[in-house]
């Protein structure tokens, strides 16, 4: 009896490990899906609130994949991934910024919008000049910042096409 029983412990691990093993087989393919899904709900528009949900929601499936071996065999994509999550963070970051300001147009002299371009200098490109005065146009950096994460998301599809005709 005792032979049997861990027979069926032995068993149980070994089906455990399969099972384990095969649930995050996806994981890369999971990430970029995922960042894709997100990628398309921002080209189609969508609020505040559900932009930090759904950035949630991916994170998830993000992190399993950069937590995962497949991540130390897939640098590429594993690369593109982080850097359209940190775009996306940083879109929501100054999206937060606007909504605490309650403005689109900020001074682009005044300290904040000082220290966002010194944190996102990618978002130079979001001032305008308004007769005399230099504004700082949030929606416009938010745009950018989404732009360069759909750019990466692009790559990290391309990443993983490459990878999978590679082993095939």
């Amino acid at each position: 009896m005792k032979k049997s029983a861990r027979f069926s412990l032995v068993m149980l691990a070994i089906f455990l490990g399969l099972i384990g093993n095969a649930a995050f087989a996806q994981s890369d393919k999971d990430a970029v899906r995922a960042l894709k899904k997100l990628q398309t709900k921002c080209s189609v528009g969508m609020s505040y609130r559900d932009f930090g949900n759904a950035l949630g929601d991916t994170q998830f499936e993000v992190d399993l994949f950069l937590e995962s071996k497949a991540a130390q065999n897939k640098l590429s994509t594993a690369e593109h991934v982080k850097l359209a999550m940190k775009y996306y963070k940083q879109a929501l970051a100054i999206w937060d910024i606007k909504i605490t300001v309650g403005k689109r147009f900020y001074p682009a002299g005044i300290s904040t919008v000082k220290n966002l371009l010194r944190l996102y200098p990618e978002t130079a490109d979001a001032i305008i000049r308004e007769r005399s005065l230099e504004l700082y146009d949030f929606d416009q950096a938010v745009s950018i910042m989404l732009a360069k994460a759909s750019d990466e998301v692009k790559s990290a599809m391309e990443s993983l096409n490459t990878d999978e005709e590679s082993v095939n």
